[in-house]
């Protein structure tokens, strides 16, 4: 029997990111995370609040790192997505500037090895 490959959708990849860095925040790899919102929110019945600009990553982690903290962006996709042209643009703007990271994830099992990987770079 062949089996297609399952399309893993944005919500549960984001569920499964933030369960691992919960546990990355108990074993001190993580300094902190939070949620970044774009767009416009109703609040109450007449009310709005404007999150943050479009193209803004989904998450913004703090790492700990020999040398001081690293501050990693992430875009979350499910199995099929891409990064929006405005996404794109963030991710160029980041570029260059030492100790940030941007990266796509869509699979939760990627976030060990970026993070490791971000852990084990020593600056020359």
């Amino acid at each position: 029997m062949i089996m297609k490959n399952k399309k893993t959708s944005e919500s549960s990849v984001l569920r499964g990111v933030i369960q691992k860095l919960n546990f990355m925040q108990l074993t001190k790899e993580v300094v902190w995370y939070t949620r970044l919102n774009s767009g416009n929110f109703k609040v109450g019945i007449d009310g709005w609040v404007r999150g943050c600009a479009a193209g803004t990553p989904d998450i913004v982690v703090c790492i700990r790192h020999d040398l001081g903290a690293r501050l990693l962006f992430l875009e979350v996709k499910g199995s099929r997505g891409k990064l929006r042209y405005e996404q794109q643009k963030f991710f160029k703007r980041m570029e260059g500037i030492r100790g940030v990271y941007c990266e796509m994830i869509n699979d939760p099992s990627q976030l060990f090895d970026i993070i490791k990987k971000i852990r084990e770079e020593v600056y020359v």
